[in-house]
């Protein structure tokens, strides 16, 4: 009977995910999942992470000056729709082997009818709490009795064996789905510096920071870009008209947390017009984005079973974005904010910075 209950359970435990606890880092509830559910899980992140990291990359269009400089430090908030924090949680047949008499019968168990009901779950945006998807013990049992009746089993023998039957449907384990971290949304601070180079030329180095969140493991970014202002190129442009630039960033982050990988790779082209009167700056643009996110994760199912090595690759859904914003300059420091549309995202972002020339 403990070699029936065992391989129940290693069965259930193969396909479903461990039990989420309060206090699992985003990268335990990861390796927990098996891949089917953690692409779905983890689906809006490479989105709402890209728009944050493509975010705060300028606050006004016109270049710095030759050796000019600022040093800019945003924080982006990027809010998912309120109809994208769930998903149909996955939960795979159940297949487990029955021995009678030295004969090992396999039962295929469907997994509509041993978990039914709703099979909604919180994906890493939603809430932080987990669903249990309770096993329905009466129809693993019967269904158990009817496919080993299918295999010749005799009446008499399974009236025997009722009870260990019986033990082993009640001991099928409950599905459960992973917990949200309880926040809609993705947070990042981005740090930047541009500096003015000859023909309205200017770069910019991004992040370059590594820190420790204790519920989302090691962060780590860094990026680059830059942009060419084309007012100087258009001499007769009357000098009321708003400076207008074409600017390229590309940012990379990376998180490990409990043994799971994720690595960000996000760019974005854009088109960036502004206006400055005294002390204030009107800015805003359009751009055209790209971001993807590679997870890669060891699932250890227990039971003395080999450890299975998962990897995937997941794009976001922003292609096309808008920003507003406004810059206020007192002597050499400055003081941004911006409003942020994208797909089904918004966002926010702010900050400060020190900048001359």
């Amino acid at each position: 009977m403990k070699k029936i209950i065992t391989l129940s359970l290693i069965g259930a435990m193969t396909a479903l995910p461990l039990a989420a606890q309060d206090d699992q880092s985003i990268g335990e509830i990861i390796t927990s999942l098996v891949q089917d559910n953690a692409q779905l899980y983890l689906a809006p992140l490479p989105t709402a992470i890209g728009l944050a990291m493509n975010s705060g990359t300028f606050q006004r269009a016109a270049p710095h000056k030759i050796f000019g400089f600022d040093a800019t430090f945003s924080v982006g908030a990027i809010l998912a729709p309120m109809d994208g924090n769930t998903y149909d949680f996955i939960i795979p047949d159940l297949n487990l082997t029955f021995p009678i008499n030295g004969t090992d019968y396999l039962i295929a168990l469907d997994s509509d009818l041993l978990y039914p009901g709703d099979r909604t779950a919180n994906n890493i945006f939603g809430d932080a709490e987990p669903t249990t998807y309770a096993a329905n013990a009466t129809y693993a049992h019967d269904a158990i009795v009817t496919q080993l009746t299918s295999a010749g089993v005799s009446s008499a023998i399974l009236a025997a064996i009722d009870g260990e039957i019986m033990t082993l449907a009640n001991n099928i384990i409950d599905a459960q789905s992973p917990q949200g971290i309880g926040f809609g949304g993705f947070i990042i601070a981005v740090p930047q510096i541009s500096i003015g180079l000859p023909f309205n030329l200017e770069v910019s180095f991004r992040g370059g920071i590594k820190f420790d969140d204790p519920e989302i493991g090691a962060i780590n970014y860094t990026g680059f870009g830059g942009k060419i202002g084309l007012n100087g190129f258009l001499p007769s442009i009357p000098l009321i008209f708003p400076a207008i630039s074409i600017g390229y960033y590309s940012t990379n982050l990376s998180i490990e947390s409990a043994g799971a990988t994720l690595e960000a790779t996000n760019s974005i082209l854009n088109f960036q017009i502004s206006k400055s009167i005294p002390l204030i700056t009107l800015y805003g643009g359009v751009g055209l984005e790209k971001s993807s996110l590679s997870a890669s994760y060891d699932l250890d199912p227990g039971g003395g079973l080999a450890v299975i090595p998962i990897t995937f690759d997941l794009d976001g859904e922003n292609s096309f974005r808008t920003v507003v914003g406004l810059r206020l300059k007192l002597l050499l420091l400055t003081f941004h904010g911006a409003y942020i549309q994208a797909a089904d995202y918004t966002g926010l972002y702010g900050g400060m910075g020190i900048t001359f020339r």
